[in-house]
């Protein structure tokens, strides 16, 4: 959906299908888009994506970093939530390649004996090594600013490629076919709607009252739906693993 498919669907709700008279700016139904767009980044998981990414070594070796030691990521990016230095046999960093091939961990799995203890010894091991990694890997101790959109490298700096796991933005054509987002959207220009009318005294041809009040209580009740609903589906996984 684009943009102005998404302006026209607010307008035809305000105006019940051009039933009344719809007293809502297509400026302010772009500003309430745009103020939606970032609430969802914020706050809707589905509003983003996880990716990889790697920051090449002779980006740390510039004299920009070595002024600031900070490098800019696009405005795409959202978060970022893991750096280290890309070394062993292994993409992701394992710390070599015994890891990668699970020489240590899965030879025996499958031989005689029973299935399921099998397969519990692996899985035993897995976390093992899931653990270990804390002590292995190479990690960039850094922080990073959602405003600007910059990483700041503290400590020494990365000797080799650093990989980075990263949250970037969805399109926004498909943030707009959310029904999530929809609903926001249409309960926001409600509110501001109704806060419009509520600014004046006037009846309509034939003598019809505005109630505007309705449109306050509907656009703040379908808001605050939308709102409990993504913070039910964000609710944490409480398996955590701590190291």
């Amino acid at each position: 959906m684009t943009k102005g498919e998404l302006i026209q669907e607010v307008i035809d709700e305000l105006s019940a299908s051009c039933v009344m008279a719809n007293k809502l700016s297509t400026g302010e139904i772009e500003r309430i888009i745009k103020r939606t767009e970032k609430w969802f980044w914020d706050n809707y998981e589905d509003s983003l994506e996880h990716r990889y990414m790697v920051l090449k070594n002779p980006v740390f070796n510039t004299e920009e970093f070595r002024q600031t030691r900070a490098i800019q990521m696009p405005d795409c990016v959202e978060s970022v939530w893991e750096l280290r230095e890309i070394n062993g046999g292994s993409f992701l960093g394992t710390i070599d390649k015994d890891f990668s091939d699970n020489k240590l961990i899965g030879s025996e799995v499958f031989m005689s004996g029973n299935l399921g203890d099998n397969l519990v010894t692996l899985a035993s091991r897995m976390s093992f090594f899931d653990q270990a990694k804390a002590f292995m890997l190479e990690r960039i101790s850094h922080t990073w600013n959602h405003l600007t959109k910059k990483i700041f490298i503290s400590g020494r700096n990365p000797s080799r490629d650093v990989f980075l796991q990263v949250h970037v933005r969805i399109p926004l054509d498909r943030l707009y076919e959310d029904q999530f987002f929809l609903r926001y959207v249409i309960g926001k220009a409600k509110i501001s709607l109704g806060n419009t009318l509520g600014r004046f005294t006037y009846n309509l041809i034939g003598g019809v009252t505005i109630n505007y009040q309705d449109l306050l209580s509907q656009g703040s009740e379908e808001v605050k739906q939308v709102e409990e609903e993504i913070q039910s589906r964000n609710s944490p996984d409480w398996f955590l693993t701590m190291h």
